[in-house]
This record gives C-alpha cells, structure tokens and sequence, in this order.
C-alpha cells in the first residue's frame, strides 16, 4: 500500500506546468484506488452476509465491479489525466457535500446526466446502485476513510482547475470547462 501513500501538500505543486497536473492526477487516481480497493475487499466480505440484497451476490454485479477496477488500472496508467479531467467540475460542484459528509446527496440522486450513453453504461449503473446498497453497512472507520480520500479528490480537483486556468492546457477535460473560473471561490 505504500504506493497509495497521498501527500496533500504537494498537491498542485511543481516546477512547470507537467509536474503541477501530475500532482493533481497522481493524488486523485490514488484516491480512486483506495476507494476501488477497499469496495472490493467489502464487497467480497458482504457476498458471504445471507442478509445482504441479491443483487450484491449475483455474478454479474461483481463482474461489473471487477471490469471499472480494471478499467480504472488502465486508466491510471495509459492516462493518468483522463479520471481528474473528466471528474473535476463535477467534484467541485459537490465540494459542500463532501465537506458535510451528506452521503444522502450521493446515494439518493439522479445519475443519468453524469452516465454515458455508451457500451460502459449498464456497467456504471450495476457500480452506483451496488455502493449504494452497500455503504450503509460500512463501518464508522471506513466511511470515515472514504470522506478523507473524497476530501482529498475535492484537493485535488481544485488545484488541477486552478492549473487549468493558469496554464491553459488540455487534458482531455470536457471543452465547456477549459477555461472556466466559477469554482474560485474553493481557494
């Protein structure tokens, strides 16, 4: 696990314009890994629960978890900006939820603006509604853990965006928020 190691204080820091975003990345796909792994681990732990939902135990649903581990893996290492470029408005925007911890705000709202009308989408549905069923029976330990990375990506998302708008790059990130400055207020 000492790869996964996040120092936030280099977040956002660096000597140009590569090192500044690959801060941002690194310390976000490391969040989403601890995230991913962790789920993983309870997920199996749940399967083996008689009173867990169905829909958790069916292969299928485990498939679709298995399959965004293994995307994300090859995400993180083919393009590593892909995740933070893509994620950040959107992580911002919910910048006071995960700030409140307000899981309600994310187990109880409409994806279906955020999802992909592509081949991944019943994958990312089967994704949703599994953490779903699955985060109230997390322990006080391990949604604690998921609101520090959470904090973290929202860190993260917020130094990669202020970067944007000083270095003018592109990474991938969708063209309506190339440039955009309506998230300052998170400095």
């Amino acid at each position: 696990m000492d790869e996964l190691k996040i120092n936030v204080d280099s977040i956002g820091k660096g000597k140009n314009h590569y090192e500044i975003a690959e801060s941002c990345a690194t310390a976000f796909n490391r969040c989403i890994s601890r995230i991913i792994n962790n789920a993983f681990i309870k997920i199996k732990e749940l399967k083996k629960n008689p009173n867990i939902d169905e829909f958790v135990k069916k292969p299928e649903t485990i498939d679709s978890f298995e399959r965004l581990k293994n995307i994300l893996a090859i995400v993180r290492t083919e393009t590593p900006y892909y995740a933070i470029s893509r994620s950040f408005p959107h992580i911002i925007k919910a910048n006071e939820h995960i700030m409140a911890r307000n899981a309600d705000y994310f187990l109880k709202r409409n994806y279906d603006q955020l999802i992909k009308d592509d081949g991944n989408k019943n994958m990312i549905y089967d994704v949703i509604r599994l953490v779903c069923k699955c985060f109230n029976s997390l322990t006080a330990d391990e949604k604690d853990e998921i609101w520090e990375l959470a904090s973290v990506m929202l860190i993260a998302c917020a130094e990669f965006h202020n970067h944007l708008k000083k270095s003018k790059e592109f990474y991938g990130q969708d063209k309506k928020y190339y440039y955009v400055s309506e998230y300052d207020y998170l400095r």
